[in-house]
């Protein structure tokens, strides 16, 4: 009996094994499902990410800056999506420190997605100093990343590939990359125009303000012969530029711990003769060579010389273009020439809110306006008195483009219908004249009609007359009891008054009878 109940009792606990075995594996190979799903799952998100950050590509095309009391501020940053999808700037660092999150609504509003192959234009935290040498980085919300100079965004292409600045010092003085400028020479006395010298337009005769400082105990003396030259990367010659010192001296005196700007100017040692850029579009790398003396504390003197080398110096097309219409007009006349300019950044965007400065050689035209939202500036040259070709300059954002137009005396004509009148009749004569520039008549010009004889008859019209469509300007001549020659003139512009002769001549009377016979 007792091994009876002892198998009953075996097979119970079998059966419950059975079941805990299988309910064990049943709730393992869930667990296995689960994780497996929940890896999958993962996977697939990150496959999906891994594929979103393939299509993902931006690229920084510009950098935007305010200049307050002569330093340079960061204002914006132009972002091109060059992907496929919509991207989002989350990220801006410089020089690998963390700037800001420019989704911020209180610096973008609309928040920063750019559409695949659009531009944002994002706007950055205010007092951020435009620091040439500095790097900006960009990240997006997916981790992508651009990265580039300040400069080169400021004032050099995007499409050339940027080159490591060089900032080499032998000896004693420290260039300041910092305050590196340009101008051209015909505006070297405007202390305004100086302008950072990292990007230059081609073909202009420049100046170059380089700022060095003397970190060494002694004093130093450069002289004359101390140049800047600017190397090529591609073919050409080199190109050199001389230091201007002061006061019509030879030599520049630069104390020990002492900061000075050196100015450079001539093709020679005060050659008088000054120096013009490539004008091709390049990079450049430059030598700054200086010779002089140390002054030794003992009193004596030791030969000095050192050279300074640095690159990417951009060389570049300007980014404007004029346009005049028409190109000839009329001196003295009412006739006016539209003079339109389109100015683009460095990337070839239109640059709105731009001041455009307008100077001519003949005739008047308004000194300054202001692009619009295409980038367009338009002023109206007016001819003056003087005939010859005038010179149309406009000088925007460091570029510089020309135009001329010419300015010509024209061409007048009179005549009389009749040419004869009889004295102290009713018939008159039209005088007519007509206004031509290039063959073509001129509407709207003003002609002034003069009677130099009044004694022998009077002009009935308004002596002051507008050309019609085809030029012609028109008045009446009434002759007197008198007779002669009346001399009537036409005038207009520059030219001289144009005069027409109108015979009085005694009247014929003749009296007949019908019939003669009654």
């Amino acid at each position: 009996m007792n091994r009876i109940l002892k198998q009953n009792n075996r097979g119970i606990a079998s059966v419950f094994g059975t079941v805990f075995i299988l309910f064990l594996v049943i709730f393992l190979a869930s667990t296995l499902f689960v994780s497996l799903y929940s890896y999958e799952e993962n996977a697939q998100e990150s496959i999906d990410i891994e594929q979103e950050r393939v299509q993902e590509k931006i690229v920084l095309l510009s950098l935007s800056t305010n200049n307050v009391s002569g330093t340079e501020y960061l204002n914006s940053l132009l972002i091109n999506n060059t992907g496929t999808i919509i991207t989002r700037i989350r990220a801006i660092y410089i020089d690998n420190i963390f700037i800001c999150d420019p989704t911020d609504s209180s610096l973008n509003p609309y928040d920063t997605y750019i559409n695949p192959k659009d531009y944002l234009n994002v706007q950055l935290p205010n007092n951020l100093l435009y620091e040439p040498l500095s790097k900006i980085e960009v990240a997006t919300e997916r981790g992508i990343k651009s990265v580039e100079y300040e400069w080169m965004l400021r004032g050099g292409n995007q499409t050339d590939s940027p080159s490591e600045i060089q900032k080499i010092y032998f000896g004693p003085l420290l260039l300041d990359f910092d305050k590196f400028y340009y101008t051209k020479y015909e505006d070297l006395s405007d202390p305004n125009s100086w302008k950072p010298g990292w990007s230059v337009e081609n073909s202009l005769e420049v100046v170059w303000n380089i700022t060095v400082t003397n970190i060494d105990d002694r004093n130093l003396t450069i002289n004359e012969y101390s140049g800047f030259t600017i190397v090529p990367n591609a073919e050409g010659a080199q190109k050199p530029w001389f230091i201007e010192p002061p006061n019509g001296q030879d030599t520049i005196f630069i104390p020990s711990n002492t900061t000075v700007s050196l100015i450079y100017i001539w093709d020679g040692p005060q050659s008088g003769a000054t120096q013009s850029v490539y004008n091709q579009n390049q990079e450049c790398r430059i030598f700054m060579s200086f010779f002089g003396i140390f002054h030794e504390k003992d009193g004596s003197t030791k030969p000095y010389g050192q050279t300074i080398p640095f690159e990417a110096v951009l060389l570049r097309d300007p980014q404007i273009e004029i346009v005049a219409d028409p190109t000839v007009i009329a001196a003295g006349s009412s006739m006016t020439s539209i003079i339109t300019v389109t100015v683009l950044d460095v990337m070839g965007l239109i640059a709105d809110n731009v001041q455009v400065n307008f100077t001519t050689t003949l005739g008047n035209i308004p000194p300054v306006t202001i692009t619009d939202s295409n980038g367009v500036a338009t002023v109206t040259l007016s001819p003056g008195l003087t005939p010859g070709t005038a010179i149309i300059t406009a000088t925007a954002e460091n570029a510089e483009k020309s135009t001329s137009v010419e300015i010509v005396p024209g061409t007048l004509t009179i005549e009389a219908d009749p040419s004869t009148l009889a004295a102290n009749s009713t018939t008159t004569s039209e005088i007519t004249a007509r206004v031509i520039l290039n063959g073509s008549p001129l509407a709207g010009e003003t002609v002034t009609f003069t009677n130099e004889n009044p004694e022998l008859g009077e002009l009935l019209s308004p002596t002051t007359v507008t050309t019609d469509g085809q030029g012609y300007a028109t008045v009446t001549f009434d002759p007197g009891t008198d007779i002669g020659t009346a001399t009537i003139t036409a005038e207009w512009g520059i030219l001289p008054p144009l005069p027409i002769s109108v015979e009085i001549v005694p009247g014929t009377l003749t009296i007949e009878a019908d019939p003669s016979t009654l």
